[in-house]
């Protein structure tokens, strides 16, 4: 089949693109310096053009703090260009994939969301705007996958994009990254995030599904545990509470994800992050990242 993705180089984009390569027929829609997805005579120009026989929405603007205080800038990226890319999507009879966040969901709780809770007023701007974007892939077109991914790590995306390859060039120039100690919520291996897109987009079982690690971690835990399966000093990271960080956008102490579905209508489990981690590092290491 044919597949187009936007945001193709972002983290995520790059590994559909490479993975999902090997078995399909993949176009890649301009970067955003060159297409502004809420322009919709680009985007249908650009289905028109390459009649793709699925769509995976992968681009976004994810910045949490900037968009709390910059909400046109969410809502137009998130929000238009969405309502876009389904709309096109919708009028050639492609099936849509649009990856979606944790950020939908609204509080603390000390049990994980699954599928089948619905998200309710997101704290954030970035979780509005993509709660949003939720409902309007729900209303443009029946045939859709909805895709929750918690954090995000993974071998793709370079410096620009990866915040692995950031923290160990901090490292390298003896800079620390401050991350939050009570901040607990699920990641996912971008690989396999592209794993359950992979085996999802041949299939009609259209909906929205979960993608994540099954143990949750703090954040300032995991870049820890990065910088161990690498045999840095893990003190390279300062830990800090929420509280003390005092960022714009409000941080909820836990969010987690679990999966209903992945197992029964894809036949897959998610493994463990450290697993997936120290894979990951490997690779890193093997282009030159991580010294």
């Amino acid at each position: 089949m044919k597949i187009a993705i936007t945001g193709a180089k972002g983290l995520l984009g790059q590994e559909l693109a490479k993975t999902l390569s090997s078995e399909h027929e993949v176009v890649c829609f301009p970067g955003h310096k060159e297409m502004d997805l809420a322009d919709a005579s680009q985007v249908r120009d650009f289905v028109a053009t390459h009649h793709p026989d699925a769509i995976i929405h992968a681009a976004a603007k994810r910045d949490l703090d900037p968009l709390e205080t910059d909400p046109e800038s969410a809502f137009h990226n998130n929000c238009v260009a969405t309502y876009v890319v389904a709309s096109a999507a919708r009028e050639f009879g492609c099936s849509l994939v649009h990856i979606s966040t944790d950020a939908v969901f609204p509080e603390d709780r000390n049990e994980a969301y699954n599928e089948f809770d619905e998200p309710s007023l997101p704290p954030t701007i970035y979780g509005r705007s993509k709660y949003a974007a939720e409902l309007t892939v729900r209303r443009a077109l029946e045939k859709h996958y909805i895709v929750r991914l918690p954090w995000i790590f993974g071998r793709t995306g370079g410096p620009e994009k990866n915040f692995l390859v950031n923290l160990y060039a901090k490292v390298r120039d003896g800079k620390k990254t401050v991350a939050a100690s009570n901040q607990l919520t699920s990641v996912v291996a971008s690989v396999d995030a592209v794993e359950a897109i992979r085996r999802m987009v041949v299939t009609p079982h259209y909906g929205v599904y979960h993608v994540a690690s099954p143990e949750p971690v703090s954040r300032a835990g995991f870049l820890k545990a990065a910088l161990e399966l690498a045999g840095k000093d893990t003190s390279f990271v300062e830990e800090k509470t929420v509280a003390q960080m005092n960022r714009p956008a409000k941080r909820v102490h836990y969010v987690a994800l679990r999966s209903l579905l992945l197992e029964p209508m894809l036949g897959m489990t998610v493994p463990s992050w450290r697993e997936r981690l120290a894979e990951i590092i490997a690779d890193l290491r093997a282009d030159g990242y991580v010294d």
